[in-house]
């Protein structure tokens, strides 16, 4: 029986269920999760569609309801919360005050709702510098969680030549897909779904099926673009909220596991439970 509350990981050696998103990512239990942090550097960078920023603050709230510190920020744009946790500001001094105040840091810089540029959404900020992010993330101590790309709330997102913008000291890439593209159509539900139809050699009015995601995931120009070296990639299935949605992704996680992803996700109602 699927719990939605829970999230299923699978690897190599097999099918797990467990209640956090980072104790899954990072392969502990609750009770290991400190030492891992402590012990070894935890940069993940979430690329994708499909929920990024919902998966970033579920492994906030993790950390803050742990009491373990936690740094969020982005390389291009994200929803922001409230002021308490922003710093608007590159200065590693403010920063680390900032982190003793209120145990997290949500690094960006916002942006102002009454400028006429599209992107000047309310509650949304944009990137320090690349520098900067480079920086903080070498600082060490916490782990740092970075949306990295963009995907404009589509479920299912195939990056421009641009993105994503993927910092070199990231350990993790975690690419998102929202199970809810399923049955739709590439026009309809995926983003940048003409680049997703050249890779796949499919129209935009068909149907998105599990194959196709499987496809997609593997693709050096899709869910793999920007992973290098050592980084660890590994995949996140959102959104499964029906009993069929389940099956289509553990199918998808099965054929991900065997082309040599290192961990599949399965998850639904992740809660954004960031305290204000």
């Amino acid at each position: 029986m699927y719990n939605d509350d829970m999230v299923i990981s699978i690897d190599q050696t097999g099918r797990f269920e467990q209640i956090w998103l980072l104790e899954a990512v990072l392969e502990c239990s609750e009770y290991e999760l400190a030492d891992r942090l402590s012990q070894k550097a935890a940069v993940i960078s979430v690329v994708g569609g499909g929920g990024k920023t919902t998966c970033i603050k579920a492994m906030a709230s993790e950390c803050h309801q742990k009491e373990l510190k936690a740094v969020i920020t982005t390389t291009t744009h994200m929803q922001m919360p409230h002021d308490q946790f922003l710093l608007d500001a590159e200065d590693m001094d403010a920063f680390f005050k900032k982190m003793e105040e209120a145990g997290q840091v949500w690094l960006g810089k916002r942006l102002d709702p009454n400028a006429q540029d599209p992107n000047m959404v309310r509650n949304k900020s944009r990137a320090r510098s690349f520098e900067f992010v480079r920086k903080v993330c070498r600082s060490g101590g916490f782990p740092v969680f970075i949306e990295a790309d963009g995907a404009k709330r589509l479920p299912c997102k195939v990056p421009a030549d641009h993105e994503p913008v993927i910092v070199p000291e990231t350990t993790i890439v975690l690419n998102v897909y929202g199970m809810d593209t399923l049955g739709k159509t590439f026009e309809e539900t995926v983003f940048r779904y003409e680049k997703a139809c050249a890779i796949l050699g499919k129209k935009p009015a068909d149907a998105v099926t599990e194959d196709d995601l499987v496809r997609l995931a593997m693709s050096s120009e899709g869910g793999m673009k920007g992973v290098v070296g050592q980084m660890d990639y590994q995949v996140v299935l959102n959104k499964a909220d029906t009993v069929q949605q389940v099956e289509s992704a553990a199918y998808i996680a099965k054929h991900l596991i065997e082309s040599g992803v290192s961990r599949v996700h399965i998850t639904s109602g992740l809660k954004e439970l960031m305290r204000p």
